[in-house]
């Protein structure tokens, strides 16, 4: 397997990437099917508000943090991982502490990271008790948040120097966002022995990462519906609210399943992280 035969696998296979400027439009079966799946999930994550969500993250949350240790190990057994350290730590620049497209992507970034401004940590700190210690908490959430952040980065480009190694390409550093995860790393898994049982341990960390984030978002979404004098009013109680959002997530999500995507999902990644949320 190289990297060029797991891009083409990816876009053509995977995404069915389509023409920008002529688009067809056509909906990848598979992607709808596997959408609805992850948001049935989610569903049953967060069906009955905190009360079945907080035991669900007893197990997404410590799990993910396990298999990223996991994979960190075996990745820094492997040649050519202290080379992926490096390009990791990189070297300081000074001078790029003056662009703004710098800073503006680092905050972009936090934000979408901590949730801020999306109304997660509003609605759980509803949940909470009128004296409990907020700045406390959010002092260990942010440091928490960080530490994960910089734990991932040191397994994942473990494994990419690994991949330098074996290909001699040291393009796969310039590699980021869906092509890190799902060709690059990937592709340095297939390399490993044993690359199923790694490949397994690999995606279902970022399903349960993934599906964490979901959740999160969606209730605080549900809390906003039933809090208000509608829910109330016709007595929508939490799991129909769940029902609604989750529906109506899956019907927005399908447009992402389209040939143009991946386009689409650029768009919104660039102009609602990056800049939506910091504006």
């Amino acid at each position: 397997i190289t990297v060029e035969s797991a891009i083409k696998f990816f876009q053509q296979d995977v995404l069915k990437v389509g023409d920008a400027e002529n688009p067809t439009y056509a909906m990848s079966g598979e992607m709808v099917l596997a959408l609805a799946c992850i948001w049935l999930l989610i569903y049953f994550c967060i069906s009955n508000g905190v009360r079945t969500a907080g035991w669900v993250v007893y197990i997404t949350v410590p799990l993910p943090i396990v298999l990223i240790i996991i994979l960190l190990m075996r990745g820094a057994t492997l040649k050519g991982a202290g080379n992926g350290i490096k390009e990791y730590i990189g070297k300081w620049e000074g001078s790029s502490l003056s662009s703004l497209t710098i800073w503006n992507e680092a905050a972009g970034q936090v934000f979408f990271t901590l949730s801020v401004c999306m109304g997660i940590m509003t609605a759980y700190s509803s949940h909470m008790a009128i004296r409990h210690q907020v700045g406390r908490d959010e002092k260990i959430i942010s440091l928490s948040d960080m530490s994960v952040a910089l734990l991932g980065g040191f397994t994942v480009y473990s494994m990419l120097g690994y991949l330098e190694y074996r290909t001699k390409d040291k393009g796969i550093y310039e590699m980021s966002s869906f092509s890190l995860a799902f060709v690059a790393y990937p592709t340095a898994v297939s390399l490993v022995s044993g690359s199923n049982f790694w490949g397994i341990l690999f995606f279902l960390c970022l399903i349960m990462l993934g599906i964490d984030s979901a959740f999160s978002i969606v209730e605080a979404v549900t809390t906003v519906i039933t809090d208000s004098w509608i829910a109330k009013r016709y007595k929508l109680g939490k799991p129909i609210c769940s029902l609604i959002v989750c529906l109506v997530a899956f019907a927005l999500g399908t447009a992402y399943t389209m040939d143009i995507g991946i386009y689409l999902l650029d768009v919104v990644d660039h102009y609602v992280n990056s800049w939506g949320m910091v504006a």
